[in-house]
């Protein structure tokens, strides 16, 4: 399911509880389009609409679905997005953190990145390309740190710069730390 929000034509509409919000896998932001890019939406909007046909077969869809359930995630992933998330939700100038939906969402989506890589294995840096898109609209910040501009993508920034990735010793189980990020 998609769903669009303009924020500027809300008269009649109410802001979602943040339970329903928490159950959109991902907040994409789309900025106003190039020059170049809007003369074209002019132009494909004053010709006649073409006939469209489907780019993809719901078999298709359910195939990629079970592909990308099979892309392999490392226990050390899961501690990460578990890693992450736990930081939104201890944060002082946060009121409502990530969920462990966020958290789900995390891997998901660091699976699909995985797989449009060509990958079947998710690297630190996948769950990294998805934070933003996955966090940000799920964490909610106390009164105080909005008023002093705070955000919450920048929120979701301390996190990745703060919350290390450890990788596990196969040998023993124990953290290593101060391993590269990007890399198995």
């Amino acid at each position: 399911m998609l769903a669009t929000q303009n924020p500027m034509e809300q008269e009649g509409t109410y802001p979602l509880p943040e339970a329903q919000v928490d159950r959109f896998l991902l907040r994409v932001v789309v900025p106003y389009p190039s020059a170049e890019d809007e003369v074209r939406v002019l132009r494909a909007y004053s010709a006649r609409p073409p006939i469209t046909q489907g780019v993809i077969s719901l078999e298709n869809i359910l195939w990629l679905q079970s592909v990308a359930e099979a892309v392999h995630v490392e226990e050390e992933i899961y501690t990460y997005a578990v890693a992450l998330a736990g930081y939104t939700r201890t944060h002082p100038k946060v009121a409502l953190g990530a969920s462990p939906r966020a958290s789900l969402g995390l891997v998901l989506a660091s699976r699909a990145v995985a797989l449009i890589d060509g990958r079947g294995y998710v690297l630190p840096d996948d769950v990294k390309k998805v934070a933003q898109a996955v966090m940000a609209h799920r964490i909610l910040l106390g009164a105080e740190a909005e008023s002093e501009g705070a955000s919450p993508a920048a929120l979701v920034d301390e996190a990745l710069a703060r919350v290390p990735y450890r990788r596990l010793d196969a040998r023993d189980g124990a953290a290593q730390h101060g391993r590269a990020v990007s890399g198995r």
